[in-house]
């Protein structure tokens, strides 16, 4: 889901969305409108229905791209905070400032900036000290150039840590979104996906994952 956003001064402490409890509807007099306001090759004025909105936290849904829905937001003051377990969310300003508290921190945007976390996805496995090369072998070159091939993967890590009984490896896999994830993964995500080579190539492995957004990454800017 991608958010056009035109704050004044507003700070949205998490996405909004209309799948998401709202029992403060009395101090926070939210209008959100699901119907899909404009058809395939319909001019969409933005502008318009910025300027023609009365109230301070509005969000309409403009239109529905393949799975996906674009939806304009715009707000004043403050937003609820909430979380998404099963839905990604990019957010783009067109005019304002346009705060979003995280857990950690605060993402600033100004026009013309965006934001979406990418996803890590880190699961464990164990070999014995004697078999230390067979996981990583058919990792890279039997699981990754499948990987590849999927839509949303952007690569991997591939960590060892050596104890004297066993060596342990993390698997960090990056992922654009969870859906991109369910691609690999499944209607369970959380579920490991462990294939019988790999479970051949290790001790004991974890049955399931843990997944990530990224807050910062080298290169980038915190």
């Amino acid at each position: 889901m991608a958010q056009v956003s035109l704050p004044h001064a507003s700070r949205l402490d998490a996405p909004l969305s209309p799948e998401c409890a709202m029992p403060e509807a009395g101090a926070y007099p939210y209008e959100t409108r699901l119907n899909i306001l404009y058809t395939p090759l319909e001019l969409i004025d933005v502008r318009h229905l910025a300027d023609a909105c009365t109230y301070r936290w509005y969000n309409q849904t403009l239109c529905q791209v393949n799975d996906s829905v674009v939806r304009l937001g715009v707000v004043q003051g403050e937003y609820h905070w909430h979380a998404h377990a099963g839905e990604d969310e990019f957010f783009y300003v067109v005019e304002g400032r346009f705060l979003i508290d995280l857990e950690d921190r605060t993402v600033d945007l100004l026009p013309g900036q965006g934001v979406r976390p990418m996803i890590v996805r880190a699961w464990r496995g164990f070999a014995a000290p004697n078999n230390a090369e067979e996981y990583p072998r058919y990792l890279l070159q039997a699981v990754r150039p499948k990987l590849q091939n999927l839509t949303g993967f952007r690569g991997l890590y591939l960590l060892r840590r050596r104890a004297p009984a066993e060596i342990e490896y993390q698997v960090l896999t990056l992922w654009d979104s969870m859906e991109a994830v369910r691609t690999f993964a499944g209607a369970t995500p959380e579920r490991a996906v462990v294939e019988p080579e790999a479970r051949a190539a290790l001790l004991r492995f974890d049955a399931e994952v843990h997944h990530y957004e990224v807050l910062a990454e080298p290169g980038a800017p915190s």
